[in-house]
Formats: C-alpha cells, structure tokens, sequence
C-alpha cells in the first residue's frame, strides 16, 4: 500500500534548508519507496503559502541584522561594505527556496470549495482546531486538505506529521493520537509531532537503551564536542539562538527589545533526558539531550530620540547580561567511532 507523508509548516520552518539529519534521515528512509512510488512526500496549498511567508518574513529579519552590520561597518571599515539590494536578494533567496521545496514536495490542492465550508462548520460547531476562542482558519484548512486527499486516494495510508499538537491531538501514554474532532477514517490517517516519531513507526528508527557506563561516556563526549565547537557554528543550535533572541522581548536597567550579540559563554550541564527514547538506525544513535548553558547577550532597540542629522546609531543596545538558559536538542552518537556527528532540533528556553 502506498503512504503520503504530510508535512507541517512547523517542521518545515524548524530546518529551511532541509538539509540537517532529520530531514536527511526521512529522505533516506522513503527514497526506496518514493523511487517505487509507494511513498509520497507533501505538502498542502495552505502549508506552501504559509511557508512561502514565514520564509519571506525570516529574510526581513536577517536583512535587519544585515542593515545593523551596514550602520556599525561605516564607522569601523576603511573601505565601505557592498550593499545588496533588498528586493532583489529577498526575491532571489524566495525563488531557489521554493524550487528546493517543490523539488522534495508534491503540493496538494483541493479539489473542492468543500474543504473551506468544512472549515467554517468546525468554527461554529468548536471543533478542533478552534479552541480557546482561536479564530485563525489555516490549521483549520489544512487538515480539510489532508481529509480531502484521504477521500480522494482511498488506497493510501496518510501520515500526518505536526508539533502543533494541542490543535490536532491527544497525548495517551508517551504517544500522540488524532483528537475525535478529527475523523480518521478508520485509523487510515494517523499523526506524529515529530519526523523522528515517523521514522520508529516505521521501524528506520529502533529504541535503545543504554547502560549507565555507557550513558556516563556518551555525555563526557558531547560535553567536550559542546565546549570544542562553542565558537563555531553548531547550526542547530545558533539557528535555535537566533529564533528565540529575534522573536522575544528582553528588559535590561534601561531598555525593552529583542536580543543581539549572544552567545554561549560556558556549559554548566548536560545530561540524557530519561523520560525520552533514546533511538538508533544502522549507525548511530539519536539522543535526547538536555543542557543547561550560560549565554551573554544585550538587549537591542530603535534608538526613540534617533535624528538622522545629528545621530550615528538608529539602535541603541544595553549593557550585556549573562543568564543561564536550558537548551533541548537531538545529539546524533557515532558508536563506532565515538563521535557526534550533529545536533538538531535545539530549543531555547528561558532561564534556569
């Protein structure tokens, strides 16, 4: 039987360039499949615009740190940095990223104005995804989508992979199932908050269990990749970084505003997270990992006195600050070579 694969916004957003070791492992996992067409890999209208904007949306933030980087290069440089044209950059970044997402992805549409009228019933009946008030339809649409392609291809198993769990599911045991507002079809729709849940469902991923000598060695070694490579650019964990200080407010003495400038200063613990699964493939191990980690950073702000004629700095940031924080990830474990080979799915939380 053949299996669709729907994604989230979410999951996609958690790693724009698709390129990290979850998305490589589902890519590996379904190649066989897809190269037999028994597997396909989705996405709804829906998922695609909302990704298409969020993308836009995270350009305008990088360009406002590259507008930063403009303001302070022109008291520092001897010679002046090239500037990018914005629209131009932000369109052509737009462009090779959605051809890399629609190479990967087929996009379905709905067949029907059904799915829209199927959506606002559930907003007058209160059915899931509406809750607490919420009056946002594409959640709403998007599973319509995916009802509607189960309708539509009556011999395929669906899978439907979300972190938004509160809209779509109910927690039994340490495992997610699809809330009653959502019909099923006879468990021919199931879901999953992560892509790593996916893969052990269909046995890519095993669970394994450690003994504590071993659990003991395995976190020496990420301590030291952690300390080894806290100056470099681990991407999980910076892309983790920049989302939580970019999309946030920050207090210091003085000032309210985003966080710029941070880093890591030091790695006070880590340890295996005990109430996870611990999951290995062919050859490595993908482990829970939780961190508690010092990091300095400032609080910036537009500047609310700036005068173009008389002021140098549009912003204004605050003395640096130094907390601890706990960081959630994924450590990829090479036992053959004792070795970590990346680190995914990095959280930021706020301090300890």
């Amino acid at each position: 039987m053949t299996i669709a694969v729907f994604l989230d916004t979410n999951i996609i957003m958690s790693d724009y360039k698709m390129v990290g070791h979850t998305f490589t492992s589902l890519l590996n996992a379904t190649k066989q499949f897809r190269e037999n067409e028994t597997c396909k890999l989705l996405i709804t209208e829906m998922n695609k615009q909302e990704v298409e904007n969020n993308y836009a949306s995270e350009l305008n933030k990088a360009f406002k740190d590259l507008k930063n980087y403009y303001e302070k290069s022109r008291k520092l440089l001897l010679v002046e940095a090239p500037r990018l044209n914005k629209n131009e950059w932000k369109e052509n970044n737009i462009s090779e990223f959605l051809t890399k997402l629609l190479s990967i992805f087929d996009v379905h549409v709905p067949s029907e104005n059904e799915v829209y009228l199927n959506s606002i019933n559930r907003f007058y009946n209160k059915k899931r995804p509406f809750r607490d008030n919420k009056e946002e339809f594409k959640d709403s649409i998007i599973w319509e989508s995916i009802y509607d392609y189960a309708v539509q291809n009556i011999e395929e198993n669906i899978y439907f992979i979300s972190s938004n769990y509160k809209e779509f599911a109910i927690k039994e045991n340490e495992s997610f199932r699809l809330h009653e507002d959502f019909d099923d079809l006879n468990g021919r729709i199931k879901y999953f908050e992560t892509i790593t849940d996916f893969l052990t469902e269909i046995d890519y991923l095993k669970v394994h269990h450690f003994d504590f000598r071993e659990e003991k060695e395995i976190i020496s070694v990420i301590t030291e990749h952690l300390k080894d490579n806290r100056e470099n650019d681990i991407s999980s964990l910076d892309s983790a970084l920049f989302n939580f200080f970019n999309n946030r407010q920050f207090s210091s003495e003085y000032i309210e505003g985003w966080g710029v400038d941070y880093y890591i200063s030091s790695f006070k613990n880590v340890c295996i997270i005990d109430e996870m699964d611990i999951l290995e493939n062919e050859q490595e191990f993908i482990i829970p990992v939780a961190i508690i980690a010092e990091i300095e950073y400032a609080v910036e702000t537009i500047n609310p006195v700036y005068d173009n004629e008389i002021d140098d700095d549009f912003f204004i940031q605050s003395e640096r600050i130094a907390n601890d924080f706990f960081i959630d990830c994924e450590v990829v474990y090479n036992p053959q070579s004792n070795t970590v080979e990346s680190i995914n799915n990095a959280k930021v939380h706020f301090e300890v």
